[in-house]
């Protein structure tokens, strides 16, 4: 499912921080079109503080992330 792939990419994200030393990173997914509502929940839901992640709609230029203080962080760099 979408969902196992989304963690999966978030253990090789959180691998690669540690081997490079990295303290912080974004995961930024766009689409066009809306993303699932089981998606959307997870991101919300998630709290790595380390990782920001965000779903972007590129049709309606939503940014939905997750509520770490990196990803609500996204919300403020990102701009259309």
């Amino acid at each position: 499912s979408k969902k196992e792939k989304l963690k999966i990419l978030l253990i090789e994200i959180s691998k690669m921080m540690k081997k490079n030393n990295v303290k912080w990173s974004w995961l930024i997914i766009p689409k066009e079109g809306e993303f699932n509502q089981r998606i959307i929940k997870w991101v919300e839901k998630n709290d790595l503080s380390n990782i920001g992640i965000a779903l972007v709609n590129l049709n309606t230029k939503n940014i939905l992330t997750n509520n770490s203080v990196i990803g609500r962080k996204i919300k403020t760099i990102l701009k259309f």
